[in-house]
């Protein structure tokens, strides 16, 4: 339960919750592999964001991030309160970012490589500090919708029923939209193509409730990798597993390719109005 109310000012309290249940959730009904996979996935991610957008990582204490990491180790409320201390200590929101979270995940990964804690340590560290970056990253990087309806599908890796994408592309075009698509890629060309883009509207299609663990890791991903983004996952997945946005920490899903376009078309008509002279 979200309680520490100086904490609370830090963080976005909804984005938080929802990627704390997403990842209790996982614990639940991902295999011990796959949940190992996307514990390394926010750890690694985290650990390079610095480095991969070139930019300097604030001077920490080490002694303060190691203290970090027995707090996320400790319970996410543990590891917000000392979040609220750091930021009475005045260290800004960018160097919680930068400094102390890409310093929890790689701390937290070399004492699991060398073996101080465990499987289970390290999987409920990272779950803590996924949220932590959630409620945070959304707070420093908001929502930037694509104002000239531009948007990005992906098949899962491993999806092998990749017509719906062509399909969902088109009825889109048909409608205005520019659309890019991208099937039979792994992860890592995912995020890579992504990373590289501007785009902020991005679809993910699944055939199967067996797809969830690659789903899920990939969305870890891309939260981290394109914080500002907008997801929306669907396929049939979406009937097999109906709580699959909330498991995965997506932002909504869609059964049918009307309901993608009016969701979609409602975020972007939203930004719109955002934009529009009070």
């Amino acid at each position: 339960m979200f309680q520490p109310a100086s904490a609370h000012r830090e963080l976005d309290e909804p984005t938080f919750l929802a990627a704390k249940t997403a990842f209790t959730t996982q614990t639940q009904k991902l295999s011990p592999e796959s949940l190992a996979l996307v514990a390394e996935e926010v750890l690694r991610r985290l650990a390079d964001t610095a480095n991969l957008a070139r930019i300097k990582v604030p001077a920490t204490s080490p002694e303060k991030v190691d203290a970090f990491c027995d707090a996320l180790l400790s319970g996410d409320d543990a590891a917000v309160e000392y979040i609220s201390v750091l930021r009475q200590d005045g260290v800004i929101l960018d160097e919680l970012y930068l400094g102390y979270i890409t310093g929890a995940a790689r701390l937290l990964g070399e004492r699991w490589e060398r073996d101080e804690i465990s499987f289970f340590d390290v999987t409920i560290a990272s779950g803590h500090l996924y949220a932590i970056m959630r409620g945070l990253r959304r707070a420093i990087v908001p929502l930037q919708a694509s104002k000239n309806r531009h948007a990005f599908f992906a098949a899962v890796p491993g999806e092998t029923h990749t017509i719906g994408i062509s399909v969902a592309a088109d009825m889109f075009r048909q409608r205005g939209w520019q659309v890019d698509t991208q099937v039979n890629a792994d992860h890592d060309e995912i995020i890579e193509t992504l990373t590289q883009s501007n785009h902020t509207l991005i679809g993910l299609s699944a055939s199967r409730a067996g797809m969830t663990d690659a789903l899920a890791r990939l969305n870890v991903a891309l939260r981290i990798a394109k914080p500002d983004a907008f997801i929306l996952v669907s396929g049939q997945i979406t009937e097999e597993e109906p709580d699959i946005a909330k498991i995965v920490d997506a932002d909504c899903k869609a059964d049918d390719m009307p309901t993608a376009l009016a969701l979609l078309e409602g975020v972007v008509e939203c930004q719109d109005a955002a934009d529009l002279p009070k």
